[in-house]
C-alpha cells in the first residue's frame, strides 16, 4: 500500500479501539431528516477524501466510518479505512478491511493485491 502519508504510533494510539465509541443504535451514521441518502453519503465521502488528501487522517477515518454505518457494503470506503489502518501500523485491522472487501466483491483487484502485499511483508 504505497504512498501513505504517515505511519506510526501516534495515529495508532488515536484510532485504536474507536469501534466502541458509537454503537449501531447511535445517530453518528444517521442521515439528517429530509436529506437524500445518496447525496449525503457522497458529501461525507468527498469531505473525508479532502481530509485524507490533506493528511488529516483522523478526521478522514471518522467520516469514512460514518459512511460505513450508513452503507456497510461501500468497498471504496472500506479500502480507504484499510489504508489508514495500514499507515498507523495496524496491519491486522487493514487486513480485516481488505478481507471484508473481498467478501463483498471477490473481483476487487486492488484489495486482493494490497492484501497480498501486506501478507508478504509478514513473511
Amino acid at each position: 500500500m504505497p504512498g501513505l502519508p504517515i505511519k506510526g504510533s501516534g495515529l495508532k494510539a488515536i484510532i485504536r479501539d474507536t469501534s466502541h465509541e458509537a454503537s449501531p443504535a447511535s445517530d453518528e451514521g444517521n442521515i439528517p431528516e429530509g436529506a437524500d441518502r445518496e447525496l449525503f453519503i457522497e458529501a461525507l465521502k468527498e469531505r473525508a477524501l479532502e481530509f485524507d488528501q490533506n493528511g488529516n487522517l483522523l478526521d478522514a477515518f471518522h467520516l469514512y466510518r460514518r459512511v460505513l454505518r450508513i452503507d456497510p457494503s461501500d468497498t471504496g470506503t472500506l479500502y480507504n479505512i484499510a489504508t489508514i489502518y495500514y499507515s498507523a501500523d495496524m496491519k491486522q485491522k487493514a487486513v480485516e478491511c481488505l478481507r471484508a472487501i473481498l467478501e463483498i466483491d471477490p473481483s476487487a483487484e486492488l484489495a486482493a493485491e494490497s492484501l497480498e502485499e501486506i501478507e508478504a511483508e509478514d513473511v
